[in-house]
């Protein structure tokens, strides 16, 4: 290198240093057909989880649902073996709350709270629990 001459006119003798980023054109960037790919790789992403998400919150909340059948099961169980002469048939939400149970418990799937018919404890949404 000569004196005087700077960095600049050194690297732009190289070959191949010229050149810009993207190109002939000079502009960096994607092209539209690049994000078009993508987005259309992410859309297809999104339509394979989604029913898979759903699917398991339906699920989940159908087992927290047994649970709570099978809790309430087991504190009328329990009524009745502290109340004798009485049947599991007999027993009411007030005989249960708050000494069994410390609230009347609700199906997750739309809030409504759970009933006992003669005994046993029956979901508003048709869930069961397998004995």
């Amino acid at each position: 290198m000569r004196a005087g001459t700077g960095l600049k006119t050194a690297f732009r003798a190289l070959p191949g240093l010229n050149k810009a980023p993207g190109g002939a054109k000079g502009r960096g960037g994607f092209a539209l057909a690049e994000l078009l790919v993508v987005v259309l790789i992410i859309g297809i992403l999104v339509a394979v989880a989604a029913p898979v998400y759903i699917g398991t919150l339906a699920n989940a909340r159908e087992r927290a649902c047994q649970a709570n059948l099978r809790t309430t099961d087991g504190a009328v169980r329990q009524w009745v073996a502290a109340e004798p002469g009485r049947t599991a048939a007999s027993v009411t939400w007030d005989d249960l709350v708050p000494a069994y149970l410390p609230a009347r418990p609700k199906c997750p799937l739309d809030g409504r709270e759970l009933n006992i018919i003669d005994g046993v404890a029956v979901c508003p949404n048709g869930h069961t629990y397998p004995e």
